[in-house]
């Protein structure tokens, strides 16, 4: 298995609806790092060096959706065509980004737990 990702390589998510978004397989290092500094932030106490790690719940999803939805094929109330961007995404309402979000963690974990046990079998006896 190659160390490096492909950024072509993705996946396809269908929705309940029947909704297809395409997404990307991994994200590289950076962007990884990336994304969960903006899932997480430390907040230190006023006169305490100790720091407390918080979760930026109210932007997760839309931030996981925004790393890894390369396309979909949505369409507005007229039946026409409505391309993926960050600006789109924006617009979409909260309950269709959290069924995007799931299904991205899904996916993502489905595939890390394939690659664990494909590298412990992998493993000289």
């Amino acid at each position: 298995m190659s160390r490096f990702v492909n950024k072509e390589a993705t996946d396809i998510i269908t929705l309940s609806n029947g909704d297809k978004v395409l997404v990307r397989q991994k994200l590289t290092a950076p962007e990884q790092a990336a994304l969960e500094g903006r899932l997480f932030s430390l907040e230190y106490k006023s006169g305490s060096e100790q720091a407390e790690l918080h979760s930026n719940w109210h932007m997760q999803k839309i931030d996981i959706c925004r790393a890894y939805i390369v396309s979909w094929d949505f369409k507005d109330d007229d039946g026409n065509d409505v391309a993926y961007s960050p600006e789109t995404l924006d617009t979409v309402d909260s309950g269709t980004v959290a069924d995007i979000a799931e299904a991205i963690d899904k996916l993502v974990t489905a595939r890390k737990e394939a690659n664990e046990k494909n590298a412990i079998s992998s493993l000289p006896k």
